[in-house]
């Protein structure tokens, strides 16, 4: 323990103070960890935005292009015979041209505005996916959709009165995502002054449909909302009853919450074990925020009988799929655990990487 002591001491006066304090704080346990990482978007999207825990509760669906199925020529001849479907798929290829030219900036906007064109064109044939892509450009720019530029940079494809009128005709067309986005854009007061009585009808009318449909990626969304309360009142006891019915579909980051909500009684009454169990499903598959709280789980004896064993298995599964504090949890775990798991080099290693990790975020 001496040299394990001296190890961590030697080092933490080489990384500094914000070492220091990374070691000094508590570790979260599994009732007040609160770290809310944000799902990917919507898992039907052609490019799902990254989780971030500080985006707004519906980052844009559809945020760069996916691969084109055929060449350049037969694509634009498709498009050119009026084939909306081949429109749409010509029209992210010339996006795709345009992100690839971004250090000519008059070529990438030549690009982009004709990828405007063929997109509006299999729109207006009632193509969803391109009505809900134009309504994006237009609210945010191509530019900044694609993540290249700051929000603020000026971008002539940046219209909100444009993404209002395209998310309006998605929702004309039944489209919950337009529904969604319109409804943003109303609650912001983005393009029209501020209505909320009309953003909290569009978000029931998702709400009705994403329980009819059984969409769990959309309910996914829905419960973020309920439980942000920014453009509708916040209902807790929804957003418990939303990532519900999306676990019981099989969506990883649905299982996560419902369990976390189960486990801390939020929204609905605490049961522990059964928590432990929707956790569990989303750890098996692969969510290493979920693999840290079973782990945690174990080593506190919530919802199960205390085995240290398995607290060190779960915390080793998701430090090694990089989650951070898991790796100071499982350092903790080989440092101060009983003789048959105390383990210095391996405590030493995990707290090394878990302040790397740190100073690599920050």
């Amino acid at each position: 323990m001496k040299k394990l002591i001296f190890n961590l001491l030697s080092w933490l006066w080489l990384v500094g103070p914000l070492g220091l304090a990374l070691f000094l704080s508590p570790p979260a346990t599994l009732a007040n960890e609160t770290e809310r990482a944000a799902p990917a978007a919507i898992e039907n999207s052609p490019a799902p935005a990254p989780p971030d825990a500080t985006e707004k509760s519906s980052p844009p669906t559809t945020p760069g292009p996916t691969p084109p199925k055929v060449d350049s020529e037969s694509l634009k001849k498709q498009a050119e015979a009026g084939e909306a479907e081949a429109q749409f798929q010509f029209g992210l290829q010339l996006i795709e041209l345009g992100y690839q030219t971004k250090n000519d900036e008059a070529k990438q906007e030549e690009k982009y505005l004709e990828a405007l064109q063929w997109l509006s064109q299999a729109a207006d044939q009632g193509h969803n996916q391109a009505i809900i892509l134009i309504g994006e450009i237009r609210e945010i720019g191509i530019k900044n959709l694609l993540n290249l530029f700051s929000p603020d940079v000026e971008d002539s494809t940046k219209d909100l009165a444009e993404a209002r009128r395209w998310y309006q005709k998605a929702v004309d067309q039944g489209s919950i995502q337009g529904m969604i986005k319109l409804a943003e854009l109303s609650a912001a007061g983005e393009g029209e002054p501020k209505d909320p009585a009309a953003a909290q009808k569009l978000i029931q009318m998702a709400l009705d449909q994403a329980l009819s449909q059984k969409d769990a990626d959309i309910m996914v969304r829905l419960a973020r909302i309920f439980e942000e309360g920014e453009i509708v009142p916040q209902d807790l006891s929804l957003t418990a009853k939303l990532w519900g019915q999306a676990a019981e579909l099989g969506k990883p980051w649905a299982q996560l919450y419902y369990g976390k909500t189960l486990t801390t009684g939020q929204g609905l009454p605490q049961n522990q074990a059964e928590g432990l169990k929707w956790l569990t499903l989303a750890a098996k598959q692969g969510n290493h925020h979920a693999q840290r709280l079973v782990g945690l789980a174990y080593a506190k004896g919530e919802g199960v009988a205390m085995d240290k064993a398995e607290a060190i298995r779960w915390l080793k599964m998701a430090a090694e799929n990089g989650d951070q504090l898991a790796k100071y949890l499982l350092g903790q775990a080989y440092d101060q655990g009983d003789e048959a798991s105390r383990d210095q080099d391996e405590a030493i290693k995990w707290y090394r990487e878990s302040l790397e990790d740190f100073f690599e975020k920050d």
